[in-house]
């Protein structure tokens, strides 16, 4: 095949076609990477895996891994590769939980991973040994506070410095905590606020139009099934991840055509430090069933899955998915009924009645991917 020539989008699908197949009539494999309408597209497991589609619109080259000519050069097709995979994926909230298994799993198909949580020590031990494991790996390990917004500015220098762009961005990081909203104290509903919103936010603004100027990229956000539903005691936390679900749909909207997919998990009971640290074995009040706790190494798992073939919403867990896909058939009237209950139950309980709001510090403040979402 001849080497490339500069390519625009307005001149690529009259290249392709080059060699007789009528221009829009041109077969291609392609997914998200393209700049123009698709008829016929086929959806197979593996978003960047083999399939044959007719191109109405230009194709932007310069995202793409592999072009063939068929035979005759009658067909043309391209190979896509998943943004994971010999990318520069950064993970926040990875010293442990979900996050430190989704450094584990990345770290086999990644090019560079930045990590990010608060606890130096761990991350500097989870990088020492992805190192050990992929010498051919870069591991860049960055603390930081996300619920500190300068902090987030001076990491994201530090991983423009030490890293370069990002491709994949993996917004796992998140704090939770269980408590009446009128006994809650306002720091600590602060903390949940910025580091489940504002931090998510604020590194999505910092990475992604580098990634849209290139044509390639990802943003996989970790939401919950508290922020599709009603979550009583749990207001701030329940709030943050409903969120998530808003600003993943308008991000993945948003970014339709660009080469950059956005994928949103909600995860119901996922086993981590979370129900240790919040004195909740039993799970959150008016939470899931304990019947459905998957391991954070399936949830990372699927959740990448999820990621690779594009999906916009990605449940963990068979059971769990099949009970979260039902959910909208539910009135949202016997949702608050139940929420109601579970709350004046909890109200009633000797941690419930507690006089006064806690002190900042204390309860479920777990470090970040510590938190069962």
């Amino acid at each position: 095949m001849r080497e490339d020539p500069p390519i625009c989008p307005a001149t690529t699908i009259r290249w392709l076609a080059a060699g007789g197949a009528p221009e829009g009539q041109v077969c291609a494999l392609v997914s998200r990477c393209l700049s123009g309408p698709v008829q016929g597209q086929m959806r197979p497991p593996g978003w960047w895996r083999r399939t044959c589609v007719h191109v109405l619109g230009p194709v932007r080259r310069r995202i793409l891994t592999d072009i063939t000519l068929g035979p005759e050069g009658t067909c043309v097709t391209v190979t896509v590769g998943s943004p994971v995979d010999g990318g520069t994926v950064l993970v926040t909230g990875a010293s442990a939980g979900i996050g430190r298994e989704f450094a584990v799993q990345v770290a086999a198909r990644a090019g560079t991973l930045v990590l990010l949580a608060r606890r130096a020590s761990l991350l500097e031990e989870l990088r020492a040994s992805l190192l050990k494991q992929h010498p051919q790996l870069r591991v860049v390990a960055l603390p930081v506070d996300l619920s500190d917004e300068g902090d987030v500015d001076r990491v994201l220098t530090e991983v423009h410095r030490q890293a370069g762009p990002v491709d994949v961005l993996i917004n796992n990081a998140g704090v939770g905590d269980q408590e009446l909203f009128d006994r809650e104290d306002w720091s600590r509903t602060r903390q949940v606020l910025h580091t489940n919103m504002l931090a998510v936010a604020q590194l999505t603004a910092a990475l992604v139009p580098s990634m849209v100027a290139r044509g390639r990229g990802g943003v996989l956000n970790m939401g919950s099934g508290a922020g599709l539903t009603v979550m009583p005691a749990a207001a701030a936390y329940s709030a943050s991840k409903h969120f998530i679900d808003g600003f993943s749909e308008a991000l993945r909207a948003d970014l339709a055509g660009t080469g950059v997919v956005v994928t949103q998990v909600c995860p119901g009971p996922v086993d981590s430090e979370f129900d240790k640290v919040a004195g909740t074995a039993g799970g959150m009040t008016g939470g899931p069933p304990q019947f459905l706790r998957i391991s954070a190494a399936q949830c990372a798992r699927e959740a990448l899955a999820g990621f690779d073939r594009g999906a916009a919403l990605v449940f963990p867990g068979r059971a769990y998915g099949i009970a979260m896909r039902l959910l909208p058939l539910l009135p949202r009237g016997p949702q608050r009924r139940r929420a109601a209950r579970s709350a004046a139950r909890y109200r009633g309980t000797a941690a419930g009645a507690a006089a006064g709001p806690r002190p900042a510090g204390t309860g479920t403040d777990t470090p970040e991917g510590q938190v069962r979402r």
